[in-house]
């Protein structure tokens, strides 16, 4: 299954659940309200100016009208405010048009497993857990914490040592020899040189996408109960049959 993450599909797909339907809703409803709201009170302050210029031309007096140079640069204002207006609009259609075409993306990676930078994925239960790390130059010892939810360990394993790419499988089965339940899983890996001191490790993690999310201009996946940015996915294909 690994082996087959190519490079991250832009495919778009039909469908999405309702659950997120909903969320999309509500995050495009909210978004609109707060542009409508802004926009509506940049006019008010629109018309109160006209309102206080005209009157100011009403009321001047003939013999000592306003100085040109002042009601010149008044003009330049309003231009300024009604351009501001224009420009506000126009942000406004870019960031939506922005956040449709992340959410389409988003969306064409519902059913797939991707490979994603990170450490936390979910377990369904009965699927290998996957994970991947990279060495730039090989280790004394390298070991992988893996942390149920409540941040209890659940197994500890030692892994190899040589320089480069690694993936790993973790069967579910926890160091007592019992199998865990479904949930989220973080996997905490630990590396040492020869000198005793830490080595970094570049590390992933694979899961299969059950729906995305999109909230306050962020789109993210949800890998069952795990939500990953959607900027984090480094590759993705059809998941597996036993999947």
């Amino acid at each position: 299954m690994t082996s087959s993450i190519n490079s991250v599909s832009t495919t778009q797909s039909t469908s999405s659940s309702s659950s997120t339907s909903s969320n999309l809703t509500s995050s495009t409803s909210s978004t609109t309200s707060s542009t409508s709201s802004d926009l509506s009170s940049t006019l008010s302050n629109e018309a109160v100016f006209l309102k206080l210029l005209v009157t100011q031309l009403q009321n001047q007096d003939p013999l000592s009208p306003t100085d040109t140079s002042q009601f010149t640069q008044q003009l330049v204002e309003y231009a300024q405010v009604e351009q501001q207006i224009k420009t506000n609009t126009k942000l406004d259609t870019l960031v939506s048009q922005g956040n449709t075409t992340q959410t389409a993306a988003a969306l064409s990676f519902i059913g797939m497993e991707v490979q994603v930078s990170g450490d936390t994925t979910n377990y369904d239960g009965s699927t290998p857990l996957e994970f991947a790390y990279t060495l730039s130059s090989a280790a004394s010892s390298i070991t992988a914490t893996i942390t149920d939810s409540s941040g209890s360990t659940v197994d500890t394993l030692t892994l190899s040592t040589t320089s480069g790419s690694h993936t790993v499988t973790w069967d579910g089965t926890s160091s007592s020899g019992s199998s865990v339940s479904s949930g989220a899983y973080t996997v905490s890996i630990s590396a040492t040189n020869a000198s005793g001191s830490s080595m970094d490790v570049s590390e992933s993690v694979y899961g299969k996408v059950t729906a995305i999310e999109s909230q306050n201009s962020t789109t993210s996946l949800l890998l069952g109960d795990v939500s990953v940015d959607l900027s984090n996915v480094i590759g993705a294909a059809p998941a597996s049959s036993t999947a």
